[in-house]
Order: C-alpha cells, then structure tokens, then sequence
C-alpha cells in the first residue's frame, strides 16, 4: 500500500469534491477506504444525502417531560432562523462557489448548572437527543423532526409564545404543573418584601392564558398590565410551593426561606 503525502490529499479532496465514489479515489492510490475516509473526512460528499433522523414513537405522546420542554423554551427559548456562508461545489461547471444556506434551529439558553442539567435529560428522555450547552449556556436544537414536534404546540420567543392548549384538559393537569414549574424556573422571582412569586413578560396575551392555567392547577393570582410589560402575582407561595415548586436551587431557597419566616 502507498504512502500518503499532502499531494495526494489534495488531488483525493478534489477528486471528492467532483463526486467521485470513495471506492473509486481508492483504487486510483491504490489504498484503502477507510485511509481516503481519514483524510478527506471534512470534505462531505457532494452527492450524499441527509439522513434525517425520525423522532421515537413515545417523543409522540404528551408527556409530563415533554411540557416540562415546551415550558423551558417558552421562558427561555426563541426560534433562530440565521444563515451562513459556506462553500459548495458545483459539479456542472467544476467549481465551487459560496452560498447561503438556511440552519434554522431552536435555541434555549440558561446559565444555571442544574437547569443545563435537567434540560439535557429531557430532551434525551423524550426525543433520545443528546444536546450539550456551550460556553454561554445555550442549547441548539437542530434536528428537523424533533424541530417540528415542538412546533406543533407551538412557537417560542419573549413576544410569539403561547401556551399548549391540551395544558387545559383535565387529563393532563399533570403536565400544565410541570409545564408552570419549568417556565418559573426560568422567568420568575421571589420577592421577599412583598412575599410573593412574580412573573412577568412582555407577550401579554399568552401570559394571561398563563394566569388562567395557574388558577386552573389551584394557585390563584392576579395579571397586570403594564406600559412594557406584563405581570403575573401569586401571594398563596405556600400553596405554590406545595404544588409547583422550583427545581432552579435559588428560587427554590428563596421560596422556603420566606415562608420558614411567615
């Protein structure tokens, strides 16, 4: 078997990129597939196609993970939709060129340690998809189909969210708890002077359907509006802590040390 040197991973890479079979540059260096695999590996072929990969048959169902999900994306998530730049080769004209292409995604982002935590079981739970944060705290979700699922209950971003409408069914109240819990770990305080929860947002229509759902579960509260925003407060934080709770270990703190003080 040959030798491999830098001029014949240049001419393997070309020969790639003009859609030649991997099998077929092989056998012009007399080596094997996997050594042309080594070394033009961050080269796609042109002709490959994407596999797109099919969500589990129980990611299909309306689970207690699944709201807990769409909760933390409607507090903290958007939908991002910006292209970038890359090269393409064309092979009519046996070149490549720069073009733009549309990755949408949808992104949730937290800073908190045990939030990155728990959203990473989830998503691995419910749609077998291990997601990791970066540096930032952000979360990219890119598979299409698990893109899509979500969409179905609805979109995600401070001013678009909306709430679930099975939240509402009697047979799945358990959901609209976890669903609360998560969109409060993300978009709640604890005020201590005052003793309440609040939360507050901009998107004011949805957050009284939030309102309504909180009262739904038990937790009565008062919606207000404001020039900028809008807010939601629950001054029963016992009756909160008992059915809601907060897995974000702040709030949660905060929470039982206020009424360890009433």
């Amino acid at each position: 078997m040959r030798k491999v040197n830098e001029k014949m991973v240049a001419k393997m890479i070309v020969l790639k990129k003009k859609g030649l079979h991997i099998y077929e540059i092989s056998k012009r260096f007399n080596i094997n597939d996997r050594t042309v695999n080594k070394y033009t590996k961050n080269f796609p072929h042109p002709n490959q196609i994407a596999v797109i990969k099919e969500i589990p048959d129980e990611a299909k169902k309306f689970s207690k993970e699944k709201s807990e999900i769409l909760g933390y994306l409607c507090s903290e998530g958007c939908e991002n939709n910006r292209t970038y730049t890359c090269n393409a080769y064309d092979n009519r004209r046996g070149k490549s060129y720069l073009v733009k292409k549309n990755a949408p995604k949808i992104l949730f982002s937290n800073t908190e340690k045990i939030l990155q935590k728990r959203f990473t079981f989830l998503m691995k739970e419910v749609y077998n998809y291990k997601l990791k944060p970066d540096k930032k705290g952000n979360f990219y979700i890119a598979r299409a189909k698990v893109r899509k699922d979500l969409n179905n209950y609805g979109n995600f971003g401070s001013k678009i969210w909306s709430i679930p409408k099975k939240l509402f069914e009697p047979k799945y109240k358990k959901q609209a708890i976890h669903f609360i819990r998560a969109f409060c770990d993300g978009d709640a305080t604890i005020e201590r002077k005052q003793k309440e929860v609040r939360i507050d947002s901009t998107n004011h229509n949805a957050l009284i359907e939030l309102s309504k759902l909180i009262n739904y579960i038990g937790i009565p509260n008062k919606c207000y509006k404001f020039t900028d925003r809008s807010r939601i407060i629950i001054k029963d934080i016992k009756n909160y802590l008992n059915l809601i709770s907060f897995i974000h270990p702040k709030k949660s703190n905060d929470l039982k040390n206020l009424i360890y003080r009433l």
